[in-house]
């Protein structure tokens, strides 16, 4: 009896140690474990179609691009490998095309997005869960994590309101399936009034025991009381090779 007596402190600490857990937690667990520690090869795609709208004429633009890149993991340098004939078009006149997307494709963009769990942790800083919902998803039992995140400092500065919210989608480990991130902003400084909306959808893989982000499509809409009105809508690709 005593020997039962002596456990059940340890027995209840346990309990609220577990109980005391949730989703987001599990969430950053699962990306503690999903760095990029082993070397991994992949393609890059970025693709993106802008609508622009002033003095009442619509113009659309289309540009597409990837590049090859080669991560030893972390501590250790990204390498990019460029297709001869992309780099060939960009140096003509005949560029405009593939020229903006190639633009994107930098270096830090790219590690960026093949090192996903780095790059996530540090978007979930500061970031506090507001509701936990078990769904199914693909066929699949999943926790959706409903999360607020905090104001950019750099925003408020400069006098930006902004306003986040982020909706993740886990497994039974805590390993991101999808998400979706959400951000109004607006500000003004003279005469100039801006507004923008952007939607962000993430469906998650993993590969060399990291996370990737095999598909992220966004969609942004802005307004600008000079200028006129515009609308984006990007598709980045990530595939091992």
């Amino acid at each position: 009896m005593r020997h039962v007596r002596a456990l059940l402190p340890a027995g209840l600490w346990l309990v609220s140690a577990l109980s005391a857990a949730n989703g987001l937690d599990d969430l950053r667990s699962a990306l503690e474990r999903l760095r990029s520690r082993e070397p991994l090869r992949a393609r890059v795609t970025y693709e993106t179609t802008t609508m622009e709208k002033s003095d009442g004429k619509p113009t659309t633009t289309r540009s597409r691009a990837s590049v090859v890149a080669e991560d030893g993991g972390a501590g250790r340098p990204v390498r990019l490998e460029f297709d001869g004939r992309l780099i060939d078009e960009v140096t003509t006149a005949e560029a405009s095309e593939p020229a903006a997307a190639l633009g994107e494709l930098t270096g830090g963009f790219v590690a960026r997005h093949l090192r996903a769990a780095e790059a996530l942790l540090a978007d979930l800083k500061g970031a506090t869960l507001v509701s936990e919902t078990t769904e199914t998803l693909g066929g699949r039992t999943v926790r959706r994590l409903d999360l607020k995140l905090p104001r950019p400092a750099a925003e408020a500065d400069a006098g930006v309101k902004t306003t986040r919210s982020d909706r993740i989608w886990i497994d039974g480990s805590g390993v991101p399936v999808e998400r979706e991130a959400t951000t109004h902003g607006e500000g003004s400084k003279f005469f100039i009034k801006v507004r923008a909306d952007v939607t962000s959808r993430t469906v998650f893989g993993t590969s060399a025991g990291r996370l990737i982000p095999a598909r992220i499509e966004t969609d942004q809409k802005h307004h600008v009381t000079i200028g006129g009105d515009g609308e984006e809508h990007t598709l980045v690709l990530v595939e091992p090779l």
